[in-house]
């Protein structure tokens, strides 16, 4: 599951997956947005067939926040 979170991250932002670890902070990714927030949240919610609640999406900084919640 953590790669292919990290496949769909990395396919949304146009960057390769071998720059994406899972320790990686998402503000230190300068295309990262909230716009890009919500692409990456709604195509994780589709993938795993989920639903991030919306009062946690504040709390996901690191590429593993976004594995964990899916979890």
């Amino acid at each position: 599951m953590e790669e292919r979170v990290r496949e769909i991250i990395a396919d949304i932002l146009g960057i390769d997956t071998g720059g994406l670890a899972v320790s990686t902070d998402i503000r230190s990714i300068e295309s990262w947005d909230s716009m890009v927030q919500v692409r990456i949240i709604a195509e994780l919610e589709d993938v795993f067939s989920c639903s991030i609640p919306i009062e946690r999406i504040k709390s996901l900084k690191k590429v593993e926040d976004f594995v964990n919640i899916i979890s």
